[in-house]
């Protein structure tokens, strides 16, 4: 219902909104009742029902926004917990809320591509855990800090790779995850994690913005994140710098920016045109 006008020159468009809002109420039970005596339709059923399929364009929607805030945003996708927060979700339940599928959907509705999926080959996956279990037993202090830097550099858009042998079919020598993030003009910045250590190669100059060394076993873990939000800054700007020019987001065909964030444009437009992609396309599978 209409909400009451505070003065008298609004009473009018109050008379006319709530004649009809009245109107509308009429119309839906008529049309509820036609439908009950004539075709058998329970309307409450049939309410029920149509809440259902709300309800299920509702969570398929709440994955395509999770998927493209974690898969699709570069560099840094949006934090397991600002996204838990907005859905009403626990963290475990976004990072497992969504699968290749609708990484495939958002990928196809938006015309955007994703960032690779962390660790997808198995075997590289495997030596990952073999390696974080072996970093837990020989770490200088805290067993658990090997695995609470990696789940930060994995949250925070890096992609992390299990050693390769110089020579193959023989095991990698080195004890290290080699952790990987590219920016969106193509820099990209290559971190080394062992036992007590998070570093950039030792060939990196001290000029080079990408340079990065922490003892994170003897380093306070919020001490050990500013370094890195630091290393980000350090890197925003030169990536930025390599940008020669920006030009206008491209369209395709269905009217959203094809590119990530980033690559033409600024980010906010392409989040934003995406975004109101996602909601046209609720809108329009409710019609149907």
């Amino acid at each position: 219902m209409p909400v009451v006008p505070a003065t008298d020159d609004d009473l009018d468009g109050y008379d006319a909104a709530r004649q009809q809002a009245d109107d509308e109420r009429r119309q839906t039970a008529d049309q509820l009742w036609t439908g009950w005596e004539e075709a058998a339709v329970d309307p409450l059923l049939a309410a029920l029902a149509a809440a259902r399929r709300a309800k299920e364009r509702a969570e398929t929607q709440i994955r395509h926004l999770v998927a493209y805030g974690r898969e699709f945003v570069q560099p840094r996708p949006y934090t397991l917990a600002d996204l838990a927060e907005a859905a009403g979700m626990s963290v475990s339940g976004v990072r497992t809320g969504y699968d290749h599928h609708d990484v495939d959907a958002v990928a196809e509705a938006t015309g955007a591509r994703p960032r690779d999926w962390r660790a997808t080959d198995h075997t590289d996956h495997d030596a990952i855990c073999e390696l974080l279990n072996d970093f837990a037993r020989r770490h200088q202090g805290d067993s658990a800090r090997p695995s609470q830097v990696y789940l930060y550099l994995q949250e925070t858009g890096w992609t992390p790779h299990a050693p390769e042998a110089r020579t193959p079919g023989t095991k990698a020598t080195k004890r290290y995850i080699r952790w990987e993030c590219t920016w969106p003009h193509g820099t990209t910045v290559t971190l080394y994690q062992d036992v007590n250590q998070l570093s950039a190669s030792n060939k990196i100059t001290a000029a080079d913005p990408r340079r990065f060394h922490v003892d994170y076993a003897q380093t306070d873990l919020h001490d050990v994140w500013a370094q890195l939000a630091q290393l980000a800054a350090r890197v925003d700007e030169f990536d930025a710098a390599r940008s020669a020019r920006a030009t206008v987001p491209i369209n395709n065909a269905e009217g959203h920016p094809a590119l990530r964030p980033g690559e033409n444009g600024s980010a906010k437009t392409t989040i934003a045109g995406h975004v109101a992609g996602f909601q046209a396309q609720a809108t329009a599978d409710a019609g149907q």
